[in-house]
């Protein structure tokens, strides 16, 4: 299987495709630092320049989505 497939099969958020070679876990994700994501297991997965907007929508929508469904507001997002 091919990642287009499997990106198609999964369906969007919390799923992320940030390089030809990754597609990540935005729930798996401690951070994000300039074109790196940051996984929770300190593993660093790179993000193309491609990428790099979409994952960065894709990642601030899931710290929103994330902070709404446990009830916490997050700082500066209204």
């Amino acid at each position: 299987m091919v990642l287009s497939s499997l990106e198609a099969a999964l369906g969007g958020l919390p799923f992320v495709r940030c390089h030809n070679s990754f597609l990540v876990n935005l729930s798996w994700v401690a951070d994000m630092k300039g074109r790196e994501l940051v996984m929770k297991n300190d593993a660093v997965i790179p993000i193309s320049r491609s990428y790099y907007v979409p994952t960065q929508d894709a990642f601030r929508q899931h710290l929103i989505s994330s902070a709404r469904g446990t009830g916490r507001p997050m700082a500066g997002v209204k």
